[in-house]
């Protein structure tokens, strides 16, 4: 690997950059499947409530599996490009929101799809607005980290970027005809 290779792929900008798009992207599923799908399909006259509860149980199944994965990327990215601590109690708070959901809330949710497919009335809970809760959280978070990112990033290129009447080789009045006496 060349040196200035090297240099590019160590450069904690880039991946702060990255972790931004990242979490950009992130926040994007979010909102599409559990603020707009999720709603709107209880809209649609010809889906029934059984078939609407399995197809979102389907689909958030998926979407915990994806959570995951974007979780264990977020932490990669967060270690090569040593953030700043908001940003880090940031993803930690959304990545105790992903295991809280995947390890706990999703388990008791499917619980009652199941008894609701059987025939049965589920006992009213809290956990649906809890996960409603941490969806939100979880968004605020993704969102809260990819501007610091990228705050930290333009900040990085404004101090690196030389001045405008700066460039490579002699300065700027070396270049110019010295007036004649």
């Amino acid at each position: 690997m060349s040196h200035r290779a090297y240099a590019a792929a160590s450069d904690p900008g880039r991946w702060l950059a990255a972790l931004a798009v990242v979490c950009f992207v992130w926040a994007g599923m979010v909102l599409g499947i559990s603020f707009l799908e999720a709603p709107v399909k209880f809209q649609a006259p010809s889906l029934t409530l059984p078939v609407g509860l399995d197809v979102g149980r389907h689909v958030f199944a998926a979407f915990s599996k994806v959570e995951l994965g974007w979780a264990l990327l977020v932490l990669l990215l967060a270690v090569r490009s040593r953030p700043e601590r908001a940003v880090r109690v940031s993803l930690a708070v959304v990545l105790v929101v992903v295991g809280v959901q995947a390890l706990w809330l999703l388990p008791i949710l499917d619980a009652r799809v199941d008894v609701f497919l059987a025939g049965g009335r589920p006992r009213p809970s809290p956990h649906h607005l809890i996960y409603i809760a941490l969806e939100g959280l979880k968004l605020v978070g993704l969102a809260f980290t990819g501007i610091r990112c990228l705050g930290a990033v333009t900040r990085r290129a404004g101090r690196a970027r030389p001045a405008a009447h700066q460039h490579r080789g002699a300065p700027r009045w070396r270049d110019r005809a010295r007036p004649r006496r």
